[in-house]
């Protein structure tokens, strides 16, 4: 798996699903990304993140892991505290091929990464 981290633009259908039964967001088919589609053919698993402001603990992103018709790998997940006109959907990582996804599936654990922005300590005075 290779890190991304850049934005994806969703199609407006989606994966057939239960999802906002769940308080989920729907799932759309496929993402725009660096001019090529991406084409989700399944959910592998999905998990959620959440913060923690004033003791209060939100529920952040919405992550999940797709398998791609082209055999490749992704983990992308949805953003529920992104401000208007900013995207939602983000691209984390991606596999390169088939047998990338395969050996890095078992030895890779992103379900608590959270990107360097949310780590960072404000010094007083700053």
């Amino acid at each position: 798996m290779h890190f991304v981290s850049m934005p994806l633009e969703p199609s407006t259908t989606y994966v057939p699903s239960n999802a906002l039964d769940r308080g989920e967001p729907p799932v759309p088919d496929r993402f725009t990304y660096a001019g090529a589609t991406l084409r989700v053919t399944s959910v592998v698993r999905s998990w959620r993140s959440t913060n923690t402001d004033r003791g209060d603990t939100y529920l952040a992103r919405h992550w999940y892991e797709f398998a791609l018709d082209d055999g490749r790998q992704a983990v992308v997940y949805f953003d529920r505290k992104a401000k208007p006109g900013r995207p939602r959907w983000w691209l984390y990582t991606l596999s390169d091929t088939e047998t990338d996804a395969d050996a890095d599936a078992t030895s890779v654990d992103v379900s608590n990464l959270r990107p360097a922005y949310y780590r960072r300590k404000i010094s007083p005075g700053a």
